[in-house]
């Protein structure tokens, strides 16, 4: 299977999980009240956030040490190990500190609760090394198996119960049910997929890594990270303390991340951040740099299309998924949007192959600080969009600085870094695509048509046929873009297009 084709499979499986949320959320809006809703928002915003706080750092060394530790297996067992430890030991803390964490999140009904979002953070902790150790041992479609069942298993029971009128309680427990179940099938892939790749004994070359040395590398980005993690929920954190659970429902859904789009970036970088390591150490930076333009070229041409589009129709989406009673998130939805303009790759690969990841430690302080004073700013001036805002300026800093960081390490040139020509001509397509919709919207409504989820979809397939006839006319569709969309469309896109233009696989702007 070709390595675009495993990278999708993984792609399209974390986009089921996120759609599989999206759609338990919509379902929640219409079954649960605004406050036990926000009740239940509340805890597993605490529950994602303990997970990101307690394993940063040391799935990412996976990747770094995996191919050259001697003994893979052993590596692998030693990583799961130290996973179920960490995650007892925070679920312990967790209980004892119930009191404090409901005064934090300004919830006191949520101390009762504390106990199953502890079972469901030590069930979750080994499923925190499951990306590194599969793409690791090249097992890319377990990974994408595994994600895809295990998002089945949390969702499906979920929505059952919220259907049938289960009270929090008894959701809680489902999910703890569900983990249990998603783990013993991760253990079951791991076994058949990875350690049988491993081979029985050592090989004969190869480094002996300890615990201590992934500590080492990990210590860094684990700095930036625990600072990146509160950085990234700061504002969730002011608007659940600052106000009710059922205000607290409504900015969330206002900023909640587009399913597809907000995994397709950092799994790609991922999938190849083997090679990105191989490129660096071989100090071939030409390679290093198509290797990212690449994946640039192929999030950009998604980002910047959903982005235009849902600018667009953001009132219809919002009001179709949450009902009229989440219009307030409208204009917290919106200001969320605008990070796909920069979305287009990960920023800390380089500082982080390189080795440079005190980078990212500075990198995040200059983010959180700016977030922190921008979120309390924008409060007073604009209300709960300005805490959106002020996210998005300290995001806004923290891109500038590592793409700094990134030229001075490579001993490149700002036009170098990435193709800012390219993504250019996609935003102008972009844009475009945008614009023929808003108009048609217009027309729509002025026709006295209903404005529901069938005129999203005939808005969104006009936005898609316009998008891709301006792409093929500006010749930005490569022959690996026509090819991977006849495979995985089972039809040809562009023989709907008029004048069809490919440019050669090999040309990038």
């Amino acid at each position: 299977m070709r390595f675009a084709d495993k990278a999708t499979l993984n792609i399209l499986a974390k986009t089921a999980g996120s759609v599989l949320l999206m759609v338990s959320s919509v379902i929640m809006t219409r079954y649960l009240t605004k406050a036990a809703y926000g009740t239940y928002l509340q805890a597993m915003l605490i529950v994602n956030t303990v997970i990101l706080l307690a394993f940063v750092g040391i799935p990412q060394s996976i990747y770094y040490y995996f191919h050259v530790t001697a003994d893979r297996k052993r590596f692998i067992y030693r990583n799961l190990l130290l996973s179920i430890a960490i995650g007892g030991v925070v679920a312990l803390v967790m209980i004892l500190c119930a009191g404090g964490i409901s005064a934090l999140m300004g919830n006191a009904e949520l101390a009762g609760y504390v106990p199953y979002m502890a079972l469901i953070i030590l069930l979750q902790a080994p499923l925190g090394f499951r990306d590194s150790i599969f793409f690791s041992s090249g097992a890319f479609v377990a990974n994408s198996g595994s994600v895809l069942c295990c998002a089945l298993l949390d969702y499906l029971p979920l929505f059952w119960a919220v259907a049938c009128g289960f009270g929090l309680r008894e959701i809680f427990l489902l999910m703890i049910v569900s983990k249990a179940l998603g783990l013993f099938l991760f253990f079951i892939l791991l076994r058949r997929c990875c350690l049988s790749r491993c081979g029985g004994s050592p090989a004969d070359t190869g480094e002996h890594v300890t615990l201590l040395d992934q500590i080492r590398y990990a210590v860094p980005i684990s700095a930036a990270g625990y600072l990146g993690v509160v950085g990234s929920q700061l504002d969730k954190y002011v608007i659940s303390n600052g106000f009710s659970p059922a205000q607290f429902a409504v900015y969330s859904r206002g900023a909640m991340e587009v399913p597809f789009i907000s995994t397709i970036t950092y799994l790609l970088n991922d999938i190849t951040l083997p090679q990105y390591i191989a490129a660096y150490k071989e100090r071939n930076v030409k390679l290093l740099l198509d290797l990212m333009h690449a994946n640039m070229d192929k999030v950009a041409k998604i980002n910047l299309a959903v982005f235009a589009f849902l600018m667009v129709e953001a009132p219809l989406l919002i009001e179709t998924l949450y009902t009229k009673q989440y219009a307030e998130a409208i204009p917290v939805f919106r200001v969320y949007l605008l990070s796909l303009l920069f979305g287009v790759t990960v920023y800390n690969m380089i500082p982080t192959v390189s080795g440079n990841t005190r980078m990212l430690l500075h990198a995040t302080v200059i983010s959180i600080v700016t977030k922190i004073s921008c979120c309390l700013l924008f409060l007073k001036i604009m209300g709960t969009v300005g805490v959106a805002a002020g996210v998005f300026a300290g995001s806004f800093l923290y891109v500038v600085y590592l793409l700094g960081c990134s030229v001075r390490i490579l001993g490149v040139k700002w036009s170098e870094i990435m193709p800012w020509r390219h993504v250019a001509k996609i935003s102008a397509v972009a844009g475009a695509a945008g614009g023929a919709t808003f108009i048609f919207h217009l027309l729509w409504t002025g026709c006295g048509l209903p404005e529901r989820l069938p005129a999203l979809a005939t808005f969104f397939v006009i936005f898609c046929y316009v998008y891709l006839f301006a792409l093929n006319l500006a010749g930005l569709v490569s022959s690996e873009d026509h090819g991977f969309l006849r495979r995985w469309l089972r039809i040809d896109p562009f023989l709907f297009i008029p004048g069809r233009r490919r440019l050669p696989e090999a040309s990038r702007g």
